[in-house]
């Protein structure tokens, strides 16, 4: 049997852009501060979990996915992985969509004569110009980065892909099953994300005029057949059972969340926010949280700058020449004759979702905002190749398919190792790696801010069990019950950039203690530790005593932790900052026999200034450092010091710990 030429461009593209997206699939919980992947680990981990992420919950998203992801997990599957194939998937459709409505319209639009335009013979096969269309669709920056992180905008371009399909068919001969039809993908659609309801209305207004001219049908349909007379029977029978059916069909798309109910209610241990209640579930379906990014800016500086940035993303997406080629041929679409209605409908989504940004820019990132301008206006671009067809050479229909070409390579070479390095950001795995060196009695609670440091931990510990023994909790958590188990939790210390000790420990546990736990770990109590009265110190001054320096050997990460425990006779009179130095001298006489310096504006990583600390309390300071491989410490200098009104720094004292006999020993 014959395979269709039209089957092997769509299975060509599919693979094609597959391949590309396997060299930068995410394979773990690789995430960090990037807009693109702060919410990834959370989709990794309420996909596997049955559960539910932020708002608006995305119901069709969870229903489908989890099974997908647990299955593949049964089979040995990641579900960090199988969370981003289930991206790829629906991405892959999407491309496979966009190169059947580009065969699709060009094919009704060609005459016999130019029957050939969007063949490119080659010596192994032949290529379509919906296979390039595509291709450079599925290589924009953003499509490809959802194909390979687990976001929901894959699907959210899948449903506008399905949407457009639709609604061209119907612009070419209305049919009331395919209205109805669509109606049920929009709805599902926008119950899925919000997003996808910004280009209904152009898609409303574009299907007008085709529904007209359908609804001139025969009696038994009860259509008015276009005669005037039988025009109000129509519009107060048949028209409004439509629009009810639409509206319902409509409404049906949103049967999901039912599934979302069923996960609150079935006990799941990953929910999103409070959903114990009516009003807690509505607070996730409206996104009430935010509902302050939801308000349109009436700024005219603002709106112009949030113009000038939709350029510029636009231009970073498909690169300038792409976009300005995309743009040009949307143009010719619209004023070619019979392009221009589905010109128009293109062009008109495109400035629904440009319009959308420029006012409503905070609502959802700017770059998933204009997937759907990106889409478009290829489409656009097919269109407009199609519309002049009959006017180019056989040459210059080479020279289209050719630039189309370059363009798609120019597309894989300019993001590929941006999206790499995206999805291959250690900064989450690394956090982890760092918690994991905690020093903490077992069934402590270790805190970390809600985003892509808790979603490292949590994955880290249901996923892979690590971190065994520890509960982690995030920003939300109830302080007032949980000082009811335990008065410590641990984080890392970056989390008071975030979370300051004032503003929120205080208000929550009110006078709090904090010392080190580990390299990079705080330990926050509600009392202190206090040292025991036969506990010997080396006197420092100012009520300030070293009780004992612990240098660490180094860890798999090549780390030196030099640990010291101080303690307070008195409340000090100042502020002092810490230092370490590793030295491979006999003695530090320059700065030249210093290895590395490791300094501290105040103990436990500045977070714990010496003018808070409180008689006999025992803080414990820690100092990671990473020496170089071709110098060998023998020498650790450890002191405090401070900036006198001169701006001189002045020590307040210094301690020598050397190598001996592969031991360090501290020389009081």
């Amino acid at each position: 049997m014959k395979i269709p030429k039209q089957l092997w461009i769509l299975l060509g593209v599919a693979v094609v852009s597959a391949l590309a997206y396997s060299t930068t699939i995410m394979t773990s919980f690789n995430s960090g501060d990037s807009p693109y992947t702060d919410d990834t680990v959370e989709f990794q981990l309420a996909l596997v979990l049955w559960g539910v992420p932020h708002h608006t919950g995305y119901p069709l998203y969870m229903l489908l996915g989890s099974p997908f992801v647990n299955v593949l997990r049964f089979f040995g599957v990641p579900p960090a992985l199988g969370s981003s194939l289930f991206s790829t998937l629906w991405t892959l459709i999407a491309v496979v969509g966009v190169a059947m409505i580009v065969l699709r319209i060009t094919q009704r639009h060609e005459d016999t004569k130019t029957q050939n335009l969007f063949i490119v013979h080659c010596s192994l096969f032949i290529v379509h110009c919906s296979f390039f269309i595509a291709l450079v669709f599925a290589l924009t920056r953003s499509i490809w980065i959802h194909a390979s992180i687990a976001e929901v905008y894959a699907l959210n371009i899948a449903f506008e892909v399905a949407i457009l399909w639709l609604t061209l068919e119907l612009m070419e001969k209305w049919d009331d099953k395919k209205g109805y039809l669509l109606a049920f993908v929009a709805g599902l659609g926008v119950a899925h994300h919000r997003l996808v309801a910004v280009g209904l209305p152009v898609v409303g207004l574009m299907l007008l005029p085709a529904w007209y001219k359908g609804i001139q049908g025969d009696e038994e349909t009860g259509k008015y057949q276009g005669d005037v007379r039988r025009l109000p029977a129509y519009l107060f029978t048949y028209l409004p059972v439509y629009l009810f059916t639409c509206l319902l069909l409509f409404a049906l798309g949103f049967l999901p969340y039912l599934d979302i109910m069923r996960r609150i209610t079935s006990g799941a241990t990953w929910v999103y926010g409070k959903t114990n209640s009516w009003q807690g579930l509505w607070n996730l379906f409206t996104a009430s949280e935010v509902s302050d990014w939801q308000k349109p800016i009436i700024d005219l500086a603002t709106i112009t700058q949030n113009l000038l940035d939709i350029v510029q993303v636009l231009g970073n997406e498909l690169t300038w020449a792409g976009f300005a080629a995309a743009a040009l041929g949307t143009g010719i679409a619209i004023i070619a004759p019979r392009t221009r209605k589905y010109g128009l409908l293109l062009l008109g989504v495109a400035i629904s979702y440009i319009a959308f940004t420029a006012l409503v820019r905070k609502a959802v990132m700017i770059e998933a905002n204009l997937m759907f301008v990106s889409l478009s206006l290829l489409l656009g671009l097919a269109l407009g190749i199609q519309a002049i067809s009959h006017r180019l050479s056989a040459r210059s229909k080479f020279v289209v398919h050719c630039s189309l070409f370059i363009l798609s390579l120019s597309l894989f070479f300019n993001h590929q190792s941006s999206i790499l390095a995206l999805t291959r950001n250690p900064q989450s795995i690394d956090y982890v790696s760092q918690i994991e060196k905690i020093e903490a009695p077992p069934n402590s609670y270790i805190m970390a801010p809600w985003g892509w440091r808790y979603f490292g931990l949590s994955y880290a510990n249901r996923i892979e069990g690590r971190l065994k023994g520890f509960t982690i909790i995030d920003h939300n958590a109830d302080y007032g019950e949980l000082a009811k188990t335990t008065d410590t939790v641990y984080t890392h210390y970056d989390t008071f950039f975030i979370f300051t000790e004032n503003d929120f420990w205080r208000s929550r546990w009110g006078q709090v203690y904090l010392s080190s736990a580990g390299p990079n770990i705080v330990r926050i109590a509600r009392a202190p530790i206090l040292r025991d009265a036969s506990t010997s110190f080396i006197t420092f001054g100012d009520g300030i005593g070293l009780i004992n320096v612990d240098v660490r050997p180094a860890d798999k990460d090549g780390v030196t932790d030099v640990v010291l425990m101080w303690t307070a006779t008195a409340k000090p009179s100042r502020d002092y900052s810490t230092f370490v130095h590793f030295s491979d001298a006999e003695q530090i006489s320059s700065d030249e026999d210093i290895i590395l310096k490791h300094d501290q504006a105040a103990p436990v990583y500045a977070w714990r200034a010496t003018t808070t600390w409180t008689p006999n309390e025992v803080i414990r300071e820690d100092h990671p450092a990473k020496l170089p491989n071709d110098r060998q410490a023998k020498l650790i200098v450890v002191g405090m010091y401070y900036r006198n009104d001169k701006g001189e720094f002045v020590d307040l004292k210094r301690v020598e710990v050397r190598l001996r006999d592969g031991k360090w020993v501290v020389e009081k």
